[in-house]
């Protein structure tokens, strides 16, 4: 099983909006839902122009009883954004253990430091259990 963990709280979870956690409306375990993950990027202005953030995702892998044949798991990043540089974009990671995924902001130069930037990126988990996560990326510029 794959997971992913260092990404910014997006909403309250589902389970706590229902009163017993089991009235949820999900459709057939066989169709593949994506599921929204955000990362905030804060950049600062310099002398010599805009400063470029990185953060890091972290995807891992933990052995399950439908994993036991598997070594690893894998991913891959789709839809790279301008802006945006992202290494690996598709890598393995062992299981008992986790990788980062690295996401660097540079805001090109003539970025309007009022103007919050939005978009996303696909991120594909192939584990005992596929799983495709939209990674929404938000960049906002800071004068302090």
């Amino acid at each position: 099983m794959m997971y992913l963990d260092g990404y910014d709280p997006l909403v309250v979870s589902v389970e706590s909006l229902t009163a017993d956690g089991n009235n949820l409306n999900l459709e057939s375990e066989e169709e593949l839902q994506t599921q929204s993950v955000l990362m905030k990027f804060r950049s600062k202005v310099s002398e010599d122009g805009f400063v470029s953030v990185s953060r890091d995702l972290l995807v891992g892998c933990i052995r399950t009883n439908a994993f036991v044949g598997r070594k690893s798991g894998e991913w891959i990043v789709e839809n790279a954004q301008k802006g945006f540089s992202i290494e690996p974009m598709k890598s393995s990671v062992e299981v008992g253990s986790s990788k980062p995924i690295t996401f660097t902001w540079t805001p090109p130069s003539d970025h309007d430091p009022n103007v919050l930037l939005l978009t996303s990126v696909l991120l594909t988990l192939k584990g005992d259990v596929p799983m495709i996560f939209d990674v929404m990326l938000s960049g906002l510029v800071a004068f302090k």
